[in-house]
């Protein structure tokens, strides 16, 4: 068995019956990898009049939960409006994922935040980046040579 002094940061756990369970608090921490980030979407979290509202009535709302003074929505980070263009650069313009499209971020993004007309404002970022529209494939049919108009013999 591990030391009760000791903070267990893994996301399964062991109970002592053998059973694993999953380990909500550090599963939310170890999601949000820049812990300037993690401190940003705190204090925005407190700034947030609606997402104070839902923590004044957390116990009325099922979904929501608070871990480790984040808001969470059925297990995904609750992001504020202020937060989301930061976190959509980093998933848009990280070395990892250069550049990839719309749906490809929005997976991403939604893998671990939440916040509302993500797909919308998603959009909207990408279809303004330049290196994006610079290098986006053209997916309609290849235009044709013009042929020339056929001349009635009547006059």
């Amino acid at each position: 068995m591990t030391d009760k002094s000791q903070v267990n940061q893994t996301i399964l756990q062991e109970n002592s019956d053998d059973s694993i369970v999953y380990n909500k608090q550090n599963a939310v921490i170890l999601r949000i990898n820049n812990r300037d980030l993690e401190k940003r979407v705190k204090l925005e979290l407190a700034k947030n009049s609606v997402a104070q509202d839902i923590i004044k009535n957390i116990e009325n709302n099922a979904n929501f939960e608070i871990i480790n003074e984040i808001l969470t929505f059925q297990n995904l980070i609750y992001v504020s409006a202020r937060c989301r263009q930061e976190i959509i650069d980093d998933h848009h313009k990280s070395m990892i994922h250069e550049h990839q499209g719309s749906n490809k971020i929005i997976e991403r993004i939604s893998r671990i935040y939440y916040f509302s007309k993500m797909r919308k404002q998603i959009e909207d970022i990408i279809r303004k980046c330049d290196v994006y529209v610079r290098t986006k494939h053209n997916r309609h049919k290849l235009y044709e040579l013009l042929k020339s108009l056929s001349t009635s013999d009547r006059a």
